[in-house]
């Protein structure tokens, strides 16, 4: 189905990730870390569900720090459903190689800097999809409002062409949503009622 083949994209993401951080493993020939990372590549490859790093199986003294790594392993672990996976392939699949390294790296030396540097770039990256997340759920909050009331009334006054203060109030409120909703389209029709004479009907639908 396309929302598989769209969440595809998050696996082949992680499969690159975690290719790039077994050579980076192996460079400082670590290879125990490189061939553990270039496993979790294969599983991604596979489509099968790669797990976050677990502090706690780590050897992390520090309480704090292996604290903080919790606390984001928690959160993180929340915003990776099947819809973040398909909305936001790159940017999971990358923070998810981010707190793999942070993990890793703490383990080896919490204060070096490449420790900092991915903690730095995961704790960023994870409040921008946050924001991100917000966003998009703001914006189907909207469209589902809009949805619900695809009918907007509105009146004149009676024999007059201009708009009475509350549809022009009915009007502002179409605008906001259809300025933060530009693919949906807008349907006008309009009609008198049947009070006065003809001639004097037709001269007010004309205006």
């Amino acid at each position: 189905s396309e929302s598989n083949d769209l969440k595809s994209n998050y696996h082949d993401a992680l499969v690159v990730g975690y290719r790039n951080l077994s050579i980076w493993e192996e460079q400082k020939y670590d290879w125990q870390a490189s061939d553990h990372f270039a496993k979790k590549g294969l599983k991604a490859k596979r489509n099968i569900t790669v797990d976050l790093e677990d502090p706690i199986k780590r050897n992390i003294k520090d309480a704090d720090y292996l604290d903080e790594l919790l606390f984001y392993r928690i959160e993180f672990s929340k915003l990776q459903t099947d819809e973040v996976k398909v909305k936001f392939p790159l940017e999971l699949a990358n923070l998810q190689i981010l707190y793999d390294s942070w993990v890793e790296q703490t383990e080896e030396d919490p204060n070096d800097k490449s420790t900092l540097r991915f903690r730095k770039e995961f704790i960023e990256g994870y409040k921008q999809l946050k924001k991100s997340l917000k966003i998009l759920r703001d914006e189907q909050i909207k469209s589902n409002k809009l949805k619900e009331k695809s009918l907007y009334v509105i009146y004149f006054d009676y024999s007059k062409s201009n708009l009475d203060i509350s549809a022009i109030k009915e009007l502002n409120k179409l605008v906001y949503y259809l300025k933060r909703l530009p693919k949906y389209k807008l349907v006008l029709e309009g009609h008198t009622d049947k009070v006065g004479s003809v001639q004097t009907i037709i001269n007010l639908s004309r205006k």
